[in-house]
């Protein structure tokens, strides 16, 4: 380990903490059986120097992760203040924040993504979200509005995503009073998950 384990060392450790636990649970096992030899006190003793630094890299494990999801809810905030803007990229936040294009990428990777899907997906939901308010805008407005420079590809990634055409689910929400009287529910716009 690169970092100084004394820094955990002053550190109050959750009860939880599974290192922790094995210690404790270890340590009234042997005290309920006592030492009887002294190649068995050699044995207690090994066990019980190899169980601290457990407990340090635990800690530091905890430490990084911590971080690491700090600065992706920092990312995703200003990706949101920026998904508007077509030419808005994984440079521009590597840049703002200070860290390399790989590093955000690997931040949306431990949450099973990649930072080009959890841009397109919020933009498609903001795009689904203002036809859904029955926007009186053209489709092409709200596209570009949402950040696609590109109506057709937002055409095709917008029915790949929702199962439907984003001039189809105005539609479709345009006639919901009439289907929801004929047939008592309404279609469903909310759009098939995507794996």
């Amino acid at each position: 380990m690169k970092q100084d384990p004394g820094r955990f060392l002053m550190r109050p450790i959750p009860k939880a903490h599974p290192p922790l636990k094995l210690l404790i649970t270890h340590a009234a096992y042997l005290l309920m059986r006592g030492a009887h030899a002294h190649g068995e006190a050699e044995m207690i003793a090994a066990h019980f120097t190899q169980v601290p630094p457990m407990v340090v890299e635990y800690l530091h494990d905890n430490e990084q992760a911590d971080r690491a999801s700090a600065s992706l809810s920092r990312i995703k905030a200003f990706i949101e203040s920026r998904l508007t803007d077509p030419r808005f990229g994984l440079a521009a936040i590597a840049a703002k924040f200070g860290v390399t294009p790989r590093h955000v990428q690997k931040l949306f990777q431990h949450e099973g993504t990649t930072f080009s899907r959890y841009v397109l997906e919020r933009r498609l939901e903001r795009a689904r979200s203002l036809i859904l308010q029955k926007a009186d805008r053209p489709i092409s407005s709200l596209a570009y509005d949402t950040g696609f420079g590109d109506l057709s590809y937002f055409n095709r990634v917008f029915r790949r995503r929702f199962g439907m055409t984003p001039s189809k689910m105005r539609n479709s929400l345009n006639m919901m009073p009439a289907v929801s009287e004929q047939q008592g529910e309404p279609p469903n716009l909310q759009g098939k998950q995507t794996a």
